[in-house]
């Protein structure tokens, strides 16, 4: 509504004798589509500018009291034109241009959607903020020469405009105003009327979830962050910011609420193979009692295949067929099985123990599902932010995740390893992915994943737990998998090269640590992807 053909001549009507007899002293940009021109402040508003906004969807301008000029990645234009003196500020009869007379040239901001853009002109030279064809700048000059103007305060010539009154913006505003609006000419100028003399609303329209600009008398159903402005200028730059804030508002509470539906997604599905898991028992004692079986039978068994032992039972009478792991020989499997009852009755415990903490946490984020957001203010968002601990940063590594598909693993709650699936994911982990300050993990004397520990704090002192939960998982996914005990090499990103010529997956260490782990997917940690 701001940038209608009424409210623009109000605008340049109450802007007109700010700027008369005010001196442009440069014009540069900071931002794309926004262009800055720098007035002669006062002592209260020393850093005072005019702003020219080219955004297709919404071109502007207003006078912005205070705004300091950036110390980089700034342009500078129109210098062959000013500094000048504004001699006058006009607007046109017959579409939404503005036009501002300076000592040197004339200045023209024009609506024109995506090709919305300012103009200087003089007798011998043109430029314009946005680039375009000399000769279709030197087209929309002579154009401009021959419109005319408003002087400033003249009564409205509509007549000149008919598109406002046949446009929705003229019919919205009509059927607000006025339940009955048969009689055309009195509508008009009614309407005319309330925009031109009244004061301004502006607020957030949140059944419509958009900000309204509006003549004071019109009622909506639901205002918030309402403010009411005597001016269009103080009106638009409110709007700007209130955009600016409900847009924010938006962002938080897209992140809050994504956040919690994929969290109750996420444990959900823990909760349910924990259940499952619990259910099923505790087998520490089975695999204890297989592990005394084969240990009494160790010189009498009798082998069925390359995978199924008998051995006698003299408590019960009876023979006991038993599952073995085939790659390793019978005593190893006596220390299989007492290593897994030992494994057994921690992971249930963990089960248990895990059971209860996400539950509590599926509570009391079910809680925060039910909160009406909409409601919240942005600092009682940013706080429930901080409570959730939602990371708000851009993070490439998380689109790169899914680029690469690695294996990801949640270390402690907070400590992200990847995992390379094959000898090319391998390669992307080390050479593309990891960070110069990350760990970096592979299996020793044979082939298997390469591994990162991604570092986002360089200054903290990583744990050897830690480091040791990050190679035992190493160790997991290589060739070594099922060995009793594993050495993993670890060094920084930054000690690992690829040299030319090396296979794909192959790399060589400048630097590196051992670490003598089992292979195993510990308790301390939790998949977050593996699309395997």
């Amino acid at each position: 509504m701001f940038n209608n053909y009424l409210y623009l001549k109000r605008h340049v009507d109450e802007i007109a004798n700010i700027l008369k007899g005010q001196n442009l002293f440069e014009a540069f940009t900071q931002e794309k589509d926004q262009i800055l021109f720098k007035i002669l402040g006062d002592k209260d508003y020393p850093d005072k500018h005019l702003v020219f906004s080219t955004k297709a969807n919404s071109p502007i301008f207003y006078i912005k009291n205070e705004h300091k000029k950036a110390k980089k990645n700034v342009i500078s234009f129109f210098t062959n034109f000013l500094p000048a003196k504004i001699i006058g500020v006009q607007f046109c009869k017959s579409d939404r241009i503005l036009k501002i007379t300076l000592s040197t040239c004339n200045l023209y901001f024009f609506y024109s959607g995506p090709n919305s853009n300012v103009i200087i002109c003089s007798i011998d030279r043109i430029e314009s903020f946005k680039k375009s064809e000399f000769e279709n700048l030197q087209k929309k000059c002579i154009l401009f020469n021959k419109l005319e103007f408003y002087s400033n305060n003249d009564d409205l010539i509509i007549n000149n405009y008919k598109e406002f009154f046949e446009n929705k913006t003229f019919s919205i505003l009509s059927e607000l105003l006025f339940k009955n609006y048969n009689d055309f000419t009195e509508t008009k100028r009614q309407v005319i009327t309330q925009i031109m003399n009244n004061d301004i609303s502006v607020y957030w329209n949140s059944s419509l979830n958009k900000i309204s600009f509006l003549p004071l008398n019109i009622n909506l159903s639901y205002k918030k962050h309402e403010r009411i402005f005597t001016n269009v200028n103080d009106a638009i730059i409110y709007y700007l910011s209130l955009s600016f804030k409900t847009k924010k508002i938006s962002i938080l509470i897209q992140s809050i609420t994504r956040f919690i539906d994929k969290e109750l997604e996420r444990l959900s599905e823990k909760l349910n193979n924990l259940r499952k898991r619990i259910s099923e028992g505790n087998k520490e004692y089975l695999y204890r009692y297989f592990g005394n079986l084969i240990l009494t039978n160790l010189y009498n068994y009798k082998k069925i295949d390359d995978e199924t032992i008998t051995v006698f039972c003299y408590e019960n009478n009876k023979e006991i067929n038993i599952k073995i792991k085939k790659d390793i020989d019978i005593k190893k499997n006596i220390d299989y099985f007492f290593d897994k009852a030992t494994n057994e009755k921690l992971s249930f415990q963990k089960s248990i123990e895990l059971l209860e903490k996400y539950s509590k946490k599926f509570d009391e984020l079910l809680v925060y599902k039910k909160y009406n957001y909409d409601e919240l203010s942005i600092d009682e968002l940013e706080q429930i932010i901080k409570e959730l601990k939602i990371n708000m940063k851009t993070n490439k590594d998380s689109s790169n995740e899914e680029k690469y598909n690695f294996r990801v693993y949640l270390i402690a709650g907070k400590y992200k390893l990847f995992v390379g699936k094959d000898s090319t994911n391998n390669d992307l982990l080390t050479t593309r992915f990891a960070k110069q300050n990350d760990f970096w993990f592979h299996v020793r004397g044979t082939s298997g994943s390469h591994a990162v520990l991604r570092i986002e704090n360089t200054k903290e002192v990583i744990l050897k737990n830690i480091l040791k939960i990050a190679a035992s998982i190493t160790a997991y996914h290589s060739k070594a998998k099922t060995a009793g005990i594993v050495p993993v090499v670890y060094t920084l990103k930054k000690y690992v090269i690829k040299r030319k010529g090396m296979n794909v997956g192959q790399v060589a260490l400048l630097k590196e640590d051992v670490l003598l782990v089992k292979p195993e997917i510990p308790a301390e940690c939790e998949y977050i992807s593996d699309t395997d």
